[in-house]
């Protein structure tokens, strides 16, 4: 070979490798979460930690960070326009949690997660894969909160499923990891180095579309913890998967555990369940589903999803938790608040058993009586 041609062969190498080595642009775009508060690691939470999962894993990836602390969906919606992209680039959005905070409805803030994805898409680049936000810890200092962002989660989910758009779900993932909770967290909004690790072992799934998230249910009918739950109501449960799909023949709507014909309609990444019982409802009721998805092999779940009481219910003297029963539940939860009067943090109007604004010895006495017993 002449070496004009083996000028020309090593340039076709180099070119090749050159191509091979190109890296994928992400630009992870959000808030605190995104920023990396709370990482004692000093790594800037999940985005270095994202691209050293992708570039281990054979996926050459550069992971920009775009958080920005205390950022809402509205005033990152205004941000993201300085950011472009291309058909080769993947917009990651995890934002939503400071609006909870403002007090903006899930609704709104899903519509403002509409817009950036959709924008995000004129901008040049070539997918957006959303992310629901973290769960927070008890103790925050609006505890309604807690279930408000739950509640994103289910429209987040909606989003997605809506825009046809990959969905990563750090709000499952955290919530069903085994242990407890505040291990992974610095405080109760933001992961430590160890729920970082987690939120980008999450969205690598995704990226590299792998499924390990199970059928994840929203939009339930009752919420949990209602008590005012007419006896006649239309139970309802939605279930999505916008991974694998959801094995539509293993999934069914549970009721104190037991199966029921419940309708169900949609397709392979969401399902909605409604069932309506043949006779009224009454006391405390749990609502469960049990599903599997499409992966290999299959991630199932089997849970109740909502617990609540039906107006109108009555329940024996002694009976603090209202399950049915006078046992040894209720009787721990009058110790925890024996000696206390209406006013005090410990003081548990449940335990009041005879209204008399205290929890003391009749109380006591009045559970006794019943001790035992179960409707």
């Amino acid at each position: 070979m002449s070496r004009s041609g083996l000028a020309a062969v090593a340039l076709a190498l180099l070119a090749s490798a050159g191509a091979t080595a190109q890296s994928t642009r992400f630009v992870a775009f959000g808030d605190s979460v995104t920023e990396g508060v709370g990482d004692e690691t000093g790594q800037g939470g999940y985005p270095a930690r994202l691209e050293a999962l992708l570039n281990g894993e054979g996926t050459p990836a550069t992971v920009e960070n775009e958080g920005l602390a205390g950022e809402t969906t509205a005033e990152g919606l205004t941000r993201m326009s300085a950011i472009s992209g291309s058909a080769a680039d993947t917009f990651l959005l995890m934002e939503g949690t400071n609006d909870i905070s403002a007090q903006i409805s899930p609704e709104t803030i899903a519509a403002n997660l509409d817009a950036m994805a959709l924008k995000a898409g004129k901008q040049g680049f070539g997918r957006v894969v959303l992310a629901t936000v973290v769960p927070r810890l008890p103790g925050v200092p609006a505890p309604s909160t807690i279930r408000e962002t739950e509640y994103l989660g289910w429209y987040v989910r909606q989003t997605s499923y809506d825009l046809g758009t990959p969905l990563a779900d750090p709000f499952e993932a955290f919530s069903q990891r085994p242990g407890n909770l505040a291990d992974i967290y610095s405080d109760s909004f933001h992961p430590n180095g160890e729920g970082y690790d987690l939120l980008a072992e999450t969205i690598a799934d995704v990226v590299q579309e792998r499924d390990r998230v199970g059928p994840v249910p929203a939009f339930l009918i009752p919420v949990d913890g209602a008590d005012d739950v007419e006896p006649d109501v239309q139970l309802q449960i939605v279930i999505f998967d916008l991974g694998s799909g959801i094995d539509r023949s293993a999934t069914t709507m549970l009721l104190d555990g037991d199966p029921v014909s419940a309708s169900v309609n949609g397709d392979g990444q969401r399902l909605r369940l409604r069932y309506r019982p043949m006779k009224p409802l009454n006391g405390r009721v749990r609502l469960g589903v049990r599903s599997r998805d499409l992966a290999t092999p299959p991630n199932e779940i089997d849970r109740t999803v909502a617990d609540f009481v039906v107006l109108g219910s009555e329940f024996l003297t002694g009976d603090i938790d209202q399950s049915g029963r006078v046992d040894g539940a209720d009787l721990v939860r009058l110790a925890l608040a024996f000696g206390s009067h209406r006013g005090q943090t410990r003081f548990d109007a449940a335990a009041d058993l005879d209204d008399d604004n205290q929890v003391d010895g009749t109380d006591l006495a009045l559970l006794a009586a019943n001790f035992g017993a179960s409707l």
